[in-house]
């Protein structure tokens, strides 16, 4: 019969001490161990939380360097742990020099089950959330698709490398895998050119979600907000988002033009709309029927249309999301410059409201990032100069576009 949670006690001290006792004589000694670690049962740590604090009252343990809380708790056949670390939560086995035993992994499979269901049961309401939220934590979408384009470019690189040791080759069959390679590589450009772009909305997207003013955490902004254009809320982003010392961009900034073509040559992209680049027109001149096409058009470094895209406009695009966020950052207050700065590349971004228009950002030890990285984040280039659109490799541009 499964075992409930209230079948388990906490360890007494003397327990603990007997089993934690240092050996005589003996310098290096090891004090447990994990079994089920890194969150068992896919549990938040703040629900193992709760529940422990409920059934068994506050930790009965010193957690350590690394762990926020710990509790050790009795079986008899020997003491088990719940603890957290890194992020994450898990259950050991506390004891010196010992290895658990066959008795206490069933001890541990029994304690893991009854905790793990009795946190299933708490459940949080969307109108608990509304009402009582105090912090969470977002999955930052800016940091995913950053990811993915670097991970994109580099398999663009790879095969690259593999074209220029075909084109060393005679043999047809090497010919035309290099042409094929070719495309391969000018869909892997256009697609991390979008995912690029998608990394630039998501950046803006987290800083609405983080700095939303709170008179305007309702259905009626938060659903005009998502619906906005996204040049709006670059420039009105100091109307909305507290904060904010003053606006990021202007309308007439060099910089702002530069995103707003990277914009509707995404939207072009997005919509496979016809654009005249991608067009021949058969006109018949005189008695001659004569073919002519739309002249390609780059501005700000970056191409207008998908037929000339190559490394080149992507990374000058990445850099376009990077002088963005720079200005957003420059633009904040000195209290959440920092630390906003250290998590906003992180994959989740944990933050807690203290009160109203006001955030926080818990950092943990592995957060830490020397303050050197972080002032030349902070006093990055925001300007189209030469270091902008030299793009430190060779710009490649795939067969495969030439042919269209």
């Amino acid at each position: 019969m499964p075992r409930k949670l209230s079948d388990f006690r906490l360890a007494s001290q003397v327990e603990i001490e007997n089993a934690l006792k240092p050996p005589k004589d003996l310098t290096g000694y090891s004090t447990g161990g994990g079994i089920f670690t890194n969150a068992p049962g896919g549990l938040h740590r703040t629900v193992i939380f709760k529940v422990m604090h409920e059934t068994f009252g506050p930790p009965n343990s010193d957690a350590g360097e690394k762990s926020t809380w710990e509790w050790i708790i009795f079986t008899p056949a020997g003491l088990l742990t719940v603890y957290d670390y890194k992020g994450s939560w898990s259950i050991g086995y506390a004891g010196i020099n010992v290895e658990p035993s066959n008795e206490l992994l069933a001890e541990a499979s029994a304690f893991r089950d009854a905790l793990t269901k009795e946190a299933r049961k708490v459940h949080i309401s969307k109108k608990q959330i509304k009402k009582s939220k105090v912090g969470g934590a977002i999955l930052n979408p800016y940091a995913l698709y950053r990811f993915t384009t670097n991970d994109l470019m580099e398999q663009a690189k790879q095969i690259v490398e593999e074209i220029k040791r075909l084109g060393k080759e005679k043999d047809l069959h090497k010919v035309v895998e290099a042409i094929n390679k070719n495309r391969i590589v000018a869909s892997l450009h256009r697609a991390a050119f979008m995912t690029t772009f998608l990394s630039l909305e998501g950046f803006i997207n987290l800083v609405y979600a983080l700095f939303l003013k709170d008179r305007y955490r309702n259905d009626i902004y938060e659903k005009r907000l998502r619906n906005e254009i996204l040049p709006v809320k670059i420039l009105e982003m100091d109307v909305y988002c507290h904060s904010l010392e003053h606006f990021p961009l202007k309308e007439q900034d060099e910089l702002f033009a530069a995103i707003q073509h990277f914009i509707n040559t995404r939207n072009l992209f997005l919509h496979a709309n016809i654009s005249d680049a991608m067009e021949a027109h058969l006109v018949k001149q005189d008695k001659y029927l004569v073919v002519t096409r739309g002249e390609t058009e780059e501005k700000y470094g970056i191409a207008s249309d998908m037929r000339n895209l190559t490394n080149a406009h992507v990374i000058r695009a990445n850099k376009l999301v990077q002088k963005l966020v720079v200005k957003v950052l420059q633009a904040m207050a000195e209290e959440v410059r920092y630390p906003f700065a250290i998590v906003h590349s992180g994959i989740w971004v944990e933050y807690i409201r203290k009160k109203l228009d006001s955030i926080y950002f818990p950092l943990s030890e592995e957060d830490y990032v020397p303050d050197s990285v972080i002032e030349s984040i902070l006093n990055g280039s925001t300007e189209l100069d030469k270091d902008y659109f030299n793009i430190g490799e060779d710009e490649f541009k795939p067969m495969f576009n030439e042919m269209l």
